[in-house]
């Protein structure tokens, strides 16, 4: 996401890839024309803790619209309004795109200690693998969890070699889909993705052959580099 700015007294702005969110008191988002008074989780006949809109029509609990310019969620945290506004497909593949090239070059360009080549031999033949589905983790500093699992992933490439249905450039790459604790979905090539509570320890450790014959498998190390 980009960085918060204030767009009005008591609200700020951040361009998610998810859609526009918008941070304040409900007085502040209700006084910039964000949202009705009477759509504020809290507000007579609406929850108390979230909602969500779809062209202001609030939506049963559980329901899964699409996130489009047409879906709005009001959620309360505390006494702060966090008021998301969809955007259009287009718009947020843009986004997306935007912010895996920052994750990717976060990753790429932040620095690790070195833990040994004694170390990571030792770790190579204790370490488990792979991480699973459920497993708490860490991309880049921030909490998430794995949502799919280790295979290889269709993501979405300004650059990418293939074309698919819709028109638009992607490439087939191994990696992780892990969700942040704020619901967004992202791809992250193994070297990205760390176990709680390991810092300088190698990201991802699995046993790996070349794509040509060779005469015995490669062990290769994954860190951040």
């Amino acid at each position: 996401m980009s960085a918060a700015a204030t767009i009005s007294p008591g609200v700020e702005y951040e361009a998610g890839t998810s859609g526009d969110i918008y941070i304040g008191r409900p007085a502040a988002l209700i006084a910039a024309g964000l949202i009705e008074a009477a759509k504020v989780p809290g507000a007579p006949g609406m929850p108390r803790s979230s909602i969500t809109f779809v062209d202001g029509v609030p939506q049963p609990r559980g329901a899964k619209p699409a996130h489009d310019e047409r879906w709005m969620q009001a959620t309360m945290y505390g006494r702060q309004l966090r008021l998301t506004k969809g955007i259009d497909p287009e718009e947020r593949s843009r986004r997306e795109q935007k912010r895996a090239r920052e994750l990717e070059e976060l990753a790429r360009t932040t620095p690790k200690k070195d833990i040994g080549r004694d170390e990571a031999i030792k770790q190579l033949r204790s370490a488990s693998a792979i991480f699973q589905v459920g497993d708490s983790v860490i991309v880049n500093g921030h909490q998430a969890m794995v949502c799919e699992g280790y295979k290889v992933h269709t993501v979405r490439a300004e650059d990418g070699e293939y074309i698919d249905r819709d028109g638009v450039r992607v490439e087939h790459r191994w990696g992780y889909t892990c969700r942040y604790r704020s619901g967004e979905e992202f791809f992250f090539a193994a070297y990205q993705v760390t176990a709680p509570n390991d810092t300088g320890r190698p990201s991802h450790l699995r046993l790996v052959a070349g794509a040509k014959p060779a005469p015995r498998p490669v062990l290769a190390l994954r860190s951040h580099a």
